[in-house]
Protein backbone atom coordinates (compact mmCIF):
# COMPACT_ATOMS: atom_id res chain seq x y z
CA UNK A 1 0.00 0.00 0.00
CA UNK A 2 3.23 2.58 0.58
CA UNK A 3 3.73 2.19 -3.15
CA UNK A 4 0.24 3.11 -4.65
CA UNK A 5 0.91 6.64 -2.17
CA UNK A 6 3.96 7.08 -4.20
CA UNK A 7 3.62 9.26 -7.77
CA UNK A 8 2.52 6.86 -10.24
CA UNK A 9 3.95 6.44 -13.82
CA UNK A 10 1.03 7.77 -15.79
CA UNK A 11 1.55 5.22 -18.86
CA UNK A 12 0.53 2.79 -16.00
CA UNK A 13 -3.36 2.20 -15.35
CA UNK A 14 -4.75 2.89 -12.60
CA UNK A 15 -6.43 -0.42 -10.80
CA UNK A 16 -10.14 -0.43 -9.02
CA UNK A 17 -9.75 -1.89 -6.05
CA UNK A 18 -8.57 0.71 -3.45
CA UNK A 19 -5.21 1.86 -4.29
CA UNK A 20 -4.69 5.72 -3.28
CA UNK A 21 -2.48 7.29 -6.36
CA UNK A 22 -0.87 10.80 -5.87
CA UNK A 23 -0.62 13.29 -8.50
CA UNK A 24 1.59 16.52 -8.07
CA UNK A 25 1.89 19.24 -10.57
CA UNK A 26 4.72 17.76 -12.70
CA UNK A 27 2.27 14.88 -13.44
CA UNK A 28 -0.11 17.84 -15.47
CA UNK A 29 0.27 19.23 -18.97
CA UNK A 30 -0.21 22.87 -19.58
CA UNK A 31 -3.13 24.18 -21.53
CA UNK A 32 -3.12 27.41 -23.62
CA UNK A 33 -5.60 29.80 -25.21
CA UNK A 34 -4.64 30.37 -28.43
CA UNK A 35 -4.84 33.93 -29.87
CA UNK A 36 -4.56 35.27 -33.14
CA UNK A 37 -4.24 39.59 -33.49
CA UNK A 38 -4.21 40.31 -37.19
CA UNK A 39 -2.09 43.70 -37.90
CA UNK A 40 -4.60 46.61 -38.86
CA UNK A 41 -1.84 47.59 -42.38
CA UNK A 42 -1.23 44.99 -44.97
CA UNK A 43 1.92 42.70 -44.51
CA UNK A 44 3.52 41.07 -41.94
CA UNK A 45 2.81 38.36 -39.87
CA UNK A 46 0.01 37.86 -37.54
CA UNK A 47 0.97 37.87 -33.80
CA UNK A 48 0.02 34.53 -31.63
CA UNK A 49 -0.62 34.79 -28.11
CA UNK A 50 -0.43 31.69 -25.96
CA UNK A 51 -2.30 31.83 -22.33
CA UNK A 52 -2.03 29.63 -20.36
CA UNK A 53 -5.42 28.78 -18.89
CA UNK A 54 -5.37 25.56 -16.76
CA UNK A 55 -3.77 22.08 -16.43
CA UNK A 56 -5.28 18.50 -17.41
CA UNK A 57 -3.58 15.03 -17.53
CA UNK A 58 -5.34 12.13 -19.31
CA UNK A 59 -4.28 8.45 -17.51
CA UNK A 60 -5.78 4.81 -18.02
CA UNK A 61 -8.23 2.88 -15.56
CA UNK A 62 -8.56 -1.02 -15.28
CA UNK A 63 -10.81 -2.64 -13.64
CA UNK A 64 -14.17 -1.39 -14.48
CA UNK A 65 -16.34 -4.46 -14.68
CA UNK A 66 -20.36 -2.70 -14.28
CA UNK A 67 -20.13 -2.53 -10.28
CA UNK A 68 -20.55 0.68 -8.25
CA UNK A 69 -17.56 2.41 -7.97
CA UNK A 70 -16.27 4.89 -5.75
CA UNK A 71 -15.04 8.09 -7.08
CA UNK A 72 -12.36 10.10 -4.05
CA UNK A 73 -9.87 12.63 -5.28
CA UNK A 74 -8.80 15.03 -2.56
CA UNK A 75 -5.94 17.83 -2.78
CA UNK A 76 -5.19 21.55 -2.82
CA UNK A 77 -2.75 23.64 -3.82
CA UNK A 78 -1.63 27.52 -3.58
CA UNK A 79 -4.17 29.20 -6.33
CA UNK A 80 -7.79 29.16 -6.46
CA UNK A 81 -8.96 27.20 -9.37
CA UNK A 82 -11.68 24.92 -11.08
CA UNK A 83 -11.19 21.19 -11.17
CA UNK A 84 -13.43 18.75 -13.38
CA UNK A 85 -12.59 14.93 -12.81
CA UNK A 86 -14.14 12.47 -15.97
CA UNK A 87 -14.41 9.01 -16.29
CA UNK A 88 -16.71 7.25 -18.80
CA UNK A 89 -20.15 8.56 -17.54
CA UNK A 90 -18.46 9.81 -14.35
CA UNK A 91 -18.43 13.29 -13.98
CA UNK A 92 -17.88 15.81 -10.75
CA UNK A 93 -16.10 18.77 -10.14
CA UNK A 94 -14.92 21.47 -7.26
CA UNK A 95 -13.31 24.85 -7.05
CA UNK A 96 -11.18 26.65 -4.58
CA UNK A 97 -7.53 25.86 -3.58
CA UNK A 98 -8.69 22.50 -1.53
CA UNK A 99 -10.30 19.96 -3.45
CA UNK A 100 -12.73 17.09 -2.35
CA UNK A 101 -14.74 15.16 -4.58
CA UNK A 102 -16.21 12.17 -3.31
CA UNK A 103 -18.95 10.13 -5.50
CA UNK A 104 -20.50 6.51 -5.97
CA UNK A 105 -21.66 6.09 -9.42
CA UNK A 106 -21.81 2.71 -11.87
CA UNK A 107 -20.52 3.86 -15.07
CA UNK A 108 -21.52 0.52 -16.69
CA UNK A 109 -17.86 -0.35 -17.81
CA UNK A 110 -17.01 2.69 -19.49
CA UNK A 111 -14.47 4.16 -16.76
CA UNK A 112 -11.11 3.48 -19.25
CA UNK A 113 -9.53 6.31 -18.81
CA UNK A 114 -9.66 9.05 -15.89
CA UNK A 115 -9.12 12.73 -16.93
CA UNK A 116 -8.82 15.29 -14.67
CA UNK A 117 -8.31 19.18 -15.41
CA UNK A 118 -7.77 22.31 -13.41
CA UNK A 119 -8.81 25.66 -15.03
CA UNK A 120 -8.06 29.56 -14.55
CA UNK A 121 -8.62 32.89 -15.86
CA UNK A 122 -5.66 34.88 -14.44
CA UNK A 123 -3.23 33.34 -16.20
CA UNK A 124 -1.41 32.93 -13.43
CA UNK A 125 0.47 29.50 -13.14
CA UNK A 126 0.16 27.21 -9.76
CA UNK A 127 3.03 27.27 -7.78
CA UNK A 128 1.91 23.83 -6.30
CA UNK A 129 -0.65 20.63 -7.12
CA UNK A 130 -0.81 18.24 -5.11
CA UNK A 131 -3.98 15.29 -5.57
CA UNK A 132 -4.80 11.90 -4.58
CA UNK A 133 -7.14 9.85 -6.70
CA UNK A 134 -8.59 6.96 -5.81
CA UNK A 135 -10.95 4.39 -7.78
CA UNK A 136 -12.35 1.54 -5.48
CA UNK A 137 -15.37 -0.85 -5.44
CA UNK A 138 -17.15 -1.86 -2.14
CA UNK A 139 -16.07 -5.51 -1.03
Amino acid sequence: MLDAAKPMNLSEPIYVGGARYTLNKSDFNPVYSTRVIHRPCRGGDPIIINTLVGYEVTFPVDGDYGQNLFFDINGRSNKTMNLAASCGTFNASDSGNKFVISKQQNTAQSCKNMKVKFTFSDRTAPVTIDLTVTISEQL
